[in-house]
């Protein structure tokens, strides 16, 4: 941990009790806390999302990286720091995923800089800290 960047990581989860020791045997009996970092993060949500979609899997394929792509969740812009809400979005957790890029790109969308727009409708996981706010839900 001491050679990790603070902004490298995605998300911190941690594990107490029974939930420890199943995971990580009795040397977590104190509690064991788990770190993804945002590349690991990257790796997990593109899976998820290319399985879900050809589209986003070919356009990922074309692009080369996402990292001209800009991702909305729920209706809801995301701008910094969303891998490893991105990353907890599993199978059974997304509802829709549409890609949107060229011209409808440039009509439709005010997404200065990017070669696509990647709409994700997702239930909120059900352990994620603030989840229904990152998820946009009430």
């Amino acid at each position: 941990m001491e050679t990790m960047e603070a902004e490298d990581v995605a998300s911190l989860t941690t594990y107490f009790g029974k939930d420890a020791t199943s995971r990580y045997g009795d040397k977590a009996k104190d509690g064991a806390v788990e770190i993804e970092t945002k590349a690991f993060a990257k790796v997990k949500y593109q899976k998820v999302l290319k399985e879900a979609s050809s589209d986003y899997n070919k356009r990922l394929e074309v692009e080369g990286s996402d990292d001209s792509f800009q991702y909305i969740l729920n209706g809801k812009v995301l701008t910094d720091n969303y891998a490893g809400d991105l990353a907890s979005i599993t199978p059974d957790l997304l509802k829709e995923v549409k890609v949107v890029w060229g011209e409808e790109l440039n009509s439709n969308f005010n997404a200065n800089g990017k070669r696509a727009v990647v709409i994700i409708v997702a239930s909120p996981p059900k352990n994620l800290y603030n989840g229904k706010e990152k998820f946009n839900q009430k």
